[in-house]
């Protein structure tokens, strides 16, 4: 007898449970379209999306995969040891010899279990489909031990600033698989359609953004398609038939399913997927089709040349429209409302559909057709068979209540940013891909309590993961969209995540650009005017984040530049007893102080008799235009020193508009992880 109790070979081998990862942070499509100054409807009716997943540097895709197994194992009680096999499915690398099923394997080593086989499945979003088939072979095959298998599949899905931007998004899942399931992937009914060809893929190792052929995409989508279905009626047939006592068995068609799901890049293109099988059954004359259609075009289409008719398109999509409301649009809620999550995306319009049935009654013995589709490209069509289990805690009423808690989620416990916030956060993404060493910096509040999160990345590449015990569960959304809003304006601001941990004595008070022109009591440090500010960067020993310290013109005079000449590298030998413990007041020393160095300057009619002289080069003030300059820089009104990687500034500069003078006042002792107060000056419009 097997571990599990099994004396025979196993049957009705399918999914027994699954956990869901719904990301915390999303941007609304509408705003957006407002934010892209496209036209209104283009991503929320053109695209069908209402809204896009965004994770933050705490989340990587080892993260969101450790977090969906660790819940998965938790909430059913299935001890590590039980898992005999765990397969991953995903397109978001972190590495490219390592597989992320051995980051996992730290959930069962600590357990005594190493004997787990199985390793990740890679092709676009079809390395889920390929996991859960392996899944499955094995526990059908001769080696199968008894254990159960698990299947993590996920992807964080970004695409750079463009018309392909909105269709990103990002999600995780871990199904268990095993015998006597309550969703049963259906022997024999299975098709397959793969080729060579080049509509997406990623051939920038240094870059998280694919090369996407949208036209060719959707063209290999919808062949890939036809293919499969052809195949799978085919064979699905001809499976009913040797299994039936009967001298004919009922056609399979459109109507044999209770529901038809899609791999879903985006949601509108499902409805057009559903209208290309609809035409597939009006060519196969099938019967349930009304006899008027049938005759307007049966024996009249021809598949291949059809693809790109639209006038076709839209009369079958609306002749279709019943079939998809049915059977289709209640399985697309998690993608309206998350985005394209490559890997999983078939699977969570799975288990959309079948959360949005209102009692797992009336969906014993139904069958759900599903297709995979993986760019490059890989594609199946295959069948699920809902059943009633008898003598097991894995039940499809189980199955509903895991989804509609992650519904609930998607629903309520998720925080909204801004665009432009999306924007940084995937620029900031971008920057720190596959950097060494890394911290994560942005607030931590956005993770909720179990939850596996990156805690760093060694020199060495290597990343290190815990498990979040904090209580942010009960953290208001709107504090937390306060607190990116901060974080993603001192990004811009140093160039570097700042990092805050007394949030609350934060001021948010923006001046406007009035109020920035005339002396406050409340921000006397705003009004700068004709004065200079000088600024230096620390970074302490205890950790590598980084601040900043702006100096007034009497500050730097009075009590740095007399006194410390020269401002130098921390590890300079030759400094004096002043330069390495003198210091203005109301602000600390460090030891780990760097000199700015390599700024670019940009200035507008500088003045050469003015008292910049001393500071300039000679050279800078007879060329007023990107130059290097190695001293502290200033900001006035009529110059701007920014950071090399901030774009947004550079955006300004390249304009040729004139930047106000933005201001960091400190409430505490310059250290890390002290308190800020922020005073702001917009640019001129």
């Amino acid at each position: 007898m097997s571990e599990n109790g099994y004396t025979h070979r196993p049957t009705s081998v399918g999914i027994l449970a699954c956990e869901l990862y719904i990301p915390s942070l999303y941007v609304e499509q509408s705003s957006l379209e407002t934010y892209d100054n496209v036209s209104k409807g283009k991503y929320t009716i053109g695209l069908g999306q209402q809204r896009i997943a965004i994770c933050s540097d705490h989340e990587d895709i080892c993260s969101l995969c450790l977090t969906v197994l660790s819940r998965l194992l938790d909430q059913t009680g299935v001890h590590p040891q039980q898992i005999g096999r765990l397969d991953v499915g995903t397109e978001t690398l972190v590495d490219k010899a390592k597989s992320i099923k051995t980051v996992l394997m730290q959930l069962f080593a600590e357990n005594g279990n190493t004997a787990v086989e199985g390793v990740d499945n890679v092709n676009a979003c079809y390395g889920g489909t390929a996991a859960i088939f392996n899944a499955i072979h094995w526990i059908e095959s001769s080696y199968w031990d008894g254990r159960y298998a698990i299947v993590v599949m996920g992807d964080i899905a970004v695409y750079a600033k463009g018309n392909a931007r909105p269709t990103g998004g990002a999600g995780a899942c871990a199904l268990l698989i095993g015998p006597n399931a309550p969703i049963v992937f259906e022997p024999g009914c299975r098709s397959t359609y793969m080729k060579h060809v080049y509509d997406f893929y990623k051939p920038n190792l240094s870059s998280p953004y694919p090369v996407v052929d949208g036209q060719l995409s959707v063209q290999c989508y919808t062949s890939a398609l036809d293919a499969c279905y052809t195949q799978y009626c085919t064979k699905a047939q001809m499976n009913n038939e040797s299994h039936s006592n009967q001298s004919s068995v009922n056609e399979v068609n459109l109507s044999t399913f209770a529901g038809i799901v899609f791999h879903t890049p985006y949601v509108k293109l499902t409805q057009k997927s559903l209208s290309r099988l609809y035409l597939n059954d009006i060519i196969r004359g099938c019967s349930y089709i009304p006899s008027p259609l049938v005759e307007k075009y049966k024996g009249k289409i021809d598949l291949d040349s059809s693809m790109n008719d639209k006038e076709l398109e839209r009369d079958l999509i609306e002749k279709s429209r019943e079939v998809y409301e049915q059977k289709t649009l209640p399985g697309l809620y998690f993608s309206q409302n998350m985005g394209n999550m490559y890997t999983p995306s078939v699977y969570y319009s799975l288990f959309s559909f079948l959360s949005s049935q209102t009692n797992d009654e009336q969906l014993y013995g139904r069958r759900i057709l599903l297709f995979s589709y993986g760019s490059g490209l890989a594609s199946s069509m295959y069948s699920i068979i809902c059943r009633k289990v008898h003598d097991s805690r894995f039940t499809l009423a189980q199955i509903q209540k895991s989804v509609k808690q992650a519904r609930h989620i998607l629903d309520n416990e998720r925080t909204e940013l801004e665009p432009d916030l999306m924007d940084k956060l995937l620029l900031e993404r971008e920057e720190k891909d596959h950097k060494a060493p890394f911290t994560p910096t942005q607030p931590s509040e956005v993770l909720k309590s179990g939850n596996m999160y990156l805690q760093s990345v060694d020199k060495n590449y290597r990343r290190y993961y815990e498990k979040f015990s904090g209580n942010n569960d009960t953290t208001d959304n709107k504090t937390i969209q306060k607190l990116y809003v901060f974080a993603v304006f001192f990004a811009v601001l140093f160039g570097a995540w700042s990092p805050i941990t007394n949030k609350a004595s934060v001021d948010d008070k923006f001046l406007s650009l009035e109020n920035a022109l005339t002396p406050s009591n409340n921000h006397q440090s705003a009004y700068i005017s004709e004065k200079s500010l000088y600024e230096k960067q620390e970074t302490t020993h205890s950790n590598h984040h980084k601040s900043r310290v702006l100096l007034s013109a009497e500050e730097y005079d009075t009590h740095y530049h007399h006194h410390h000449d020269s401002y130098l590298p921390s590890n300079y030998q030759y400094k004096s007893v002043f330069q390495q413990d003198r210091t203005a007041p109301g602000y600390s020393h460090s030891d780990s102080v760097e000199k700015y160095m390599n700024k670019k300057v940009k200035s507008k009619e500088l003045d050469k008799t003015t008292d910049l002289k001393r500071q300039l080069t000679n050279d800078l003030l007879e060329q007023p235009f990107y130059k290097k300059s190695r001293s502290n820089y200033h900001i006035n009104e009529n110059i701007v020193a920014m950071d090399e990687t901030n774009e947004g500034i550079d955006n300004v500069l390249n304009e040729n508009k004139t930047m106000k003078i933005i201001r960091v006042e400190r409430t505490t002792p310059a250290i890390v992880n002290d308190t800020l107060k922020l005073s702001y000056r917009k640019a001129n419009e």
